[in-house]
């Protein structure tokens, strides 16, 4: 067994501890409905082969083309939307970096650059292109098939497509906002800005007067275009950052859900279990565990 359907929020996919890889390839032939944003503990790599879509990414918004590689890190918030009226072909892979972590020891590059510097997209060249799409097509057999040594092959090639993107950044800058609307923008500085303050008392109404927009359109163009309210993206915001105080301090719980913006420890508690799936002590609880990254 491969993979479990369940995720850190939502519309993701939990990598299971003996096999924490996966790759699909999935055609479209006309626009998919909006998917919702959702973060993962697993890195992913998206190639599109055709179309055009924007994918959001923490606070920025992505207009991807044909050629395009999409990196997103561990618990960044994210989703795609459509871009036109057409459909689209991608590949997506989402693994976790203990799939690749005895190949990576003995290399003295560091495959994960383009995640640490924050690149999001990177525009292959044309015979990058043709590298990357035969090797994803190879590695979407070998999964599939299973055939015997197809998990060295898949981390073989991991590798190799990692290797392709480390060659772009020190010479690649994030493509940030690039060709999309002035609505895009302005979602995206609003995204940008609960980021960096989820811990005050940002409302609906505060944000709405920042960005000088009336409460209702800005609500209604920022989940058309992320695809949740503004509660909810607010609170998913806060709940990953609860998520990495639970995991990697001891602080109290209570504290916690203060630090993040909470004032009532019932409504963090019942946010949590909700985004979550459980309590904070119980989250806590199997993150502290042996062996549990």
């Amino acid at each position: 067994m491969k993979m479990d359907s369940m995720n850190e929020i939502s519309g993701g996919l939990t990598i299971l501890h003996d096999f924490p890889f996966s790759i699909e390839r999935i055609s479209h032939a006309s626009p998919s409905p909006t998917k919702n944003h959702h973060y993962h503990n697993t890195y992913e790599v998206y190639y599109l082969y055709s179309g055009d879509r924007y994918y959001f990414i923490k606070d920025k918004t992505y207009h991807v083309t044909r050629g395009n590689l999409v990196l997103v890190k561990p618990y960044d918030i994210h989703c795609t939307n459509n871009y036109s009226s057409s459909g689209y072909d991608r590949c997506l892979i989402m693994f976790k970096r203990s799939f690749i972590r005895e190949l990576e020891a003995n290399l003295g590059t560091n495959l994960f650059e383009c995640f640490d510097k924050d690149i999001h997209m990177i525009p292959l060249s044309f015979g990058e292109q043709s590298f990357v799409e035969t090797l994803l097509s190879s590695m979407v057999n070998e999964y599939k098939a299973e055939s015997p040594g197809f998990r060295d092959f898949l981390k073989a090639a991991m590798v190799q497509l990692l290797l392709i993107t480390t060659r772009h950044a020190s010479s690649s800058q994030d493509a940030g906002e690039g060709d999309v609307s002035p609505t895009h923008k302005t979602v995206s500085a609003a995204a940008a800005y609960i980021n960096n303050n989820y811990s005050d008392d940002v409302t609906l109404e505060s944000i709405s007067e920042r960005f000088f927009i009336s409460p209702c359109y800005f609500s209604r163009t920022f989940k058309k275009f992320t695809g949740l309210s503004f509660t909810e993206y607010l609170n998913g915001v806060r709940i990953k950052e609860a998520q990495r105080l639970l995991a990697t301090t001891d602080e109290p719980i209570g504290e916690i859900g203060f630090t993040v913006g909470y004032k009532n420890s019932t409504h963090f508690g019942r946010s949590f279990k909700a985004i979550v799936g459980m309590t904070p002590a119980q989250y806590r609880r199997i993150k502290k565990k042996p062996g549990i990254k």
